[in-house]
């Protein structure tokens, strides 16, 4: 997984799209995506896009963006205190559309080597592959999103860290 980094700002402008029927994604309704222009400390603006039903921040919210070189992957909300981990609330498909080209390929490769005995083995070679694929992706998966938990528990706990302690004085 490639190094995650942490972006922190006050949202400017906040701004929800839904598509419908994007077949090529692999998603069959409707998907949602935000566009999130976020100010930093040093009054720098940036844009990020969300790629989930899931937003727990509104236009003025103080957050902090988890991302990596691919997408945004997670978002503590430092006003409401909530914390979402995108790749557990809308997880990839652990079976994509590019695995029905192994049969195909498959069965061409066994019957061009092995002729008849070739195309009794492509069942079981098509089960082994999906098999094998889905079990890496969901092993893949829960690496990822462990490492996704991680990392938002240290952006709270620095946060607490930084944070400066009042104590209130008793006087009686």
């Amino acid at each position: 997984m490639p190094i995650l980094q942490t972006v922190r700002g006050q949202i400017v402008d906040l701004r929800r799209h839904t598509n419908v029927h994007l077949y090529w994604r692999g998603h069959y309704g409707p998907t949602e995506r935000y566009e999130v222009w976020l100010r930093d400390t040093d009054a720098c603006e940036h844009q990020f896009t969300i790629h989930s039903r899931t937003m727990p921040a509104r236009r003025g919210h103080d957050i902090s963006l988890l991302i990596d070189a691919d997408a945004v992957r997670g978002i503590v909300n430092w006003s409401t205190g909530k914390c979402v981990n995108y790749l557990r609330t809308d997880p990839p498909p652990l079976l994509k559309l590019r695995d029905l080209w192994a049969l195909p390929i498959l069965f061409a490769a066994l019957v061009t080597k092995l002729g008849v005995i070739g195309l009794l083995l492509v069942l079981p070679a098509l089960l082994l592959y999906i098999l094998g694929a889905v079990a890496f992706r969901y092993i893949d998966r829960r690496r990822r999103k462990a490492t996704i938990e991680r990392a938002l528990r240290e952006v709270q706990r620095q946060h607490n860290d930084n944070r400066p302690t009042h104590r209130r004085n008793k006087s009686n």
